[in-house]
C-alpha cells in the first residue's frame, strides 16, 4: 500500500497519542528547530529540556514542511524513546504548543532513522507557526484529532539529506 497523507489538528490531537503511534512503528529520532538560535530564547531551554538526549545539532537551511527565508536555523536532533516521549508530551500535549513564543522549540518531526533518505519519509512533521502538521502512512491511523488528508503527498520540503534536512542555501 502507497504511503498516504495525513492532517494533524495541532490544537486537539494529542501529541502523545502521536508520539506513542511513532514509536510503535519503530520510530527512534526527533527532531525541533530553534529559528535564529543566536536571538532566541528557545535555544537554551531546549538544551535544558533535552539534556543528556541530544543526539546532534546542526545548522539547516530546510528541515521537513519548512524552508527558512532569512538564515540557517538551529536543528536539534534527538534519540527517541518512551522517556522522551513522555517529557514532551508533559511539556507540551499539543503540538500547537512547541511554539518560540512559549519559548519552546518548533516543529517537532518524528521518524526512524533508517527511513531517511531520496525514498524514506518522516513519520510525523509539523509547521507549528503555521499550525499545520501531518502524519505519513502506508496504513490506516485511528488517532483522535488525525484525518485523511485531501492533500497530495509530495517531497517539497522533505530533503534528502541529513534527517531530512537542507543544510546549505538555495
Amino acid at each position: 500500500m502507497p504511503h498516504r497523507l495525513y492532517d494533524v489538528d495541532v490544537d486537539n490531537a494529542s501529541l502523545g497519542a502521536i508520539l506513542e503511534w511513532c514509536l510503535e512503528r519503530g520510530a527512534d529520532t526527533m527532531l525541533f528547530v530553534v529559528r535564529m538560535p543566536n536571538e532566541s530564547s528557545a535555544t537554551e531551554r531546549a538544551r535544558e529540556i533535552f539534556a543528556g538526549r541530544v543526539r546532534g545539532e546542526f545548522l539547516a537551511y530546510g528541515w521537513p514542511g519548512t524552508r527558512s527565508l532569512k538564515q540557517d536555523n538551529l536543528v536539534l536532533e534527538l534519540d527517541l524513546d518512551a522517556d522522551l516521549a513522555r517529557l514532551v508530551a508533559e511539556t507540551g500535549p499539543r503540538v500547537a504548543d512547541w511554539r518560540e513564543h512559549n519559548s519552546l522549540p518548533e516543529d517537532p518531526c518524528v521518524f526512524r532513522a533508517s527511513d531517511c533518505g531520496p525514498t524514506g519519509w518522516p513519520m510525523f512533521y509539523s509547521v507549528t507557526p503555521e499550525e499545520v502538521a501531518w502524519i505519513v502512512s502506508d496504513n490506516r491511523v485511528d488517532i483522535e484529532g488525525v484525518s485523511p488528508s485531501l492533500d497530495i503527498l509530495t517531497r517539497r520540503y522533505v530533503y534528502p539529506g541529513r534527517s531530512f534536512c537542507r543544510l546549505e542555501e538555495w
